[in-house]
């Protein structure tokens, strides 16, 4: 249960950022949904993770969580787009067709 359960999050985590692609033409267009996306699970996840394991429940705590995790996040996803970046010498400028 716990593989699966961890499977699905997973799952989850990757597919729900990647929808915005599936929508736009260009793909600046769907980046810019894409890591507005991003911030908002991120977000919604901290918050989430705050409200389940913390008795108190405090809304700052709460707050704090979500943003504590939209940074964590967002530096992840930079360091990783920086690797692809420079692993592959992409521009970042091309369109999809």
């Amino acid at each position: 249960m716990s593989g699966l359960t961890i499977s699905i999050g997973y799952f989850c985590g990757g597919f729900v950022p990647l929808l915005p692609y599936l929508f736009y033409e260009h793909i600046g267009q769907a980046f810019t949904a894409s890591v507005g996306v991003m911030i908002v699970a991120l977000f919604l996840f901290g918050w989430g993770k705050q409200r389940l394991v913390d008795d108190e429940r405090s809304m700052a705590k709460c707050v704090r969580s979500g943003l504590q995790m939209v940074v964590m996040g967002g530096l992840a996803a930079a360091a990783a787009m920086t690797c692809v970046r420079l692993l592959s010498g992409a521009s970042g400028e091309e369109q999809l067709t």
